[in-house]
């Protein structure tokens, strides 16, 4: 999504989020997109994917184009992969306690439709358990066509 801000060019969006509807907006369970050049995760209720917040867990050096993205966490650390290597790793508070249970996933989106992307996903898992960077590495090299 690209967009001008101060005469520079711009691009954000979200890749992936688990958002619900209450009466006072949306409650966010979990948020994964970009803005300019950064990947962020944004986690629990109020977070929002701007590179100024403090419940936001920022990557540098994401850039467009094809890219096998992994983000794992178990408890409070946190592993993001770019094509098989990690690009960071962090202490990060996704306060699962606060989400909800009856949030739906959007993909190239947020429930309130401000950061929409245009892309392709050639495949998207969620799995109940971290990953391990083996299991990372074999998923990155079996490429986009795998099974």
């Amino acid at each position: 999504y690209p967009m001008t801000d101060n005469g520079g060019t711009k691009w954000e969006g979200a890749i992936f989020s688990w958002d619900a509807w209450n009466n006072n907006g949306v409650k966010r369970n979990f948020a994964i997109g970009f803005h300019s050049h950064t990947f962020l995760v944004a986690a629990g209720p109020g977070s929002e994917l701007r590179t100024e917040t403090p419940v936001t867990l920022q990557t540098p050096n994401f850039r467009a184009g094809l890219v096998h993205v992994v983000v794992n966490f178990t408890g409070n650390q946190t592993t993001i992969y770019f094509n098989g290597q990690v690009a960071n790793t962090a202490a990060f508070d996704w306060r699962t306690a606060q989400w909800t249970k009856d949030a739906f996933i959007f993909l190239g989106n947020q429930m309130d439709s401000k950061r929409y992307i245009l892309g392709t996903y050639y495949l998207l898992a969620v799995h109940d358990r971290a990953l391990t960077p083996e299991q990372v590495a074999r998923h990155y090299k079996a490429g986009p066509s795998a099974k």
